[in-house]
């Protein structure tokens, strides 16, 4: 996973999608012209601060922009599974093994009503 392309293409997407040149996005992003141009390239390296920064300029969480995805809606179920999978990870094994079993059942039984 290269974080940098994924940044790129999240710019690339939301200014497409939003009617935007890369110019005026990098104005609403009050980014400097070279920083954000390197960071469109997939060149630029930001601080999580920034990226913090621009994702509430532009009203998406961070997290889209790490993993280059602008489709409004499907972010947000990406950024829940991500939570979930954090959060499942700081389980204890034993835990962890009691959500998978709670998860799997859950699963079959939504799946059999269909």
């Amino acid at each position: 996973m290269d974080l940098r392309a994924n940044m790129a293409t999240f710019f690339q997407k939301f200014a497409a999608k939003q009617g935007l040149s890369i110019a005026k996005l990098q104005i609403i992003v009050d980014v400097s012209r070279n920083t954000f141009y390197a960071y469109v390239r997939g060149k630029g390296n930001p601080t999580l601060s920034s990226i913090e920064c621009i994702a509430s300029c532009l009203g998406v969480d961070p997290i889209a922009i790490l993993l280059g995805i602008y489709d409004p809606g499907s972010s947000e179920v990406s950024v829940l599974l991500l939570n979930t999978i954090r959060c499942v990870s700081e389980l204890t094994p034993e835990d962890r093994a009691q959500f998978i079993k709670l998860f799997i059942r859950e699963m079959v039984r939504l799946w059999d009503t269909e």
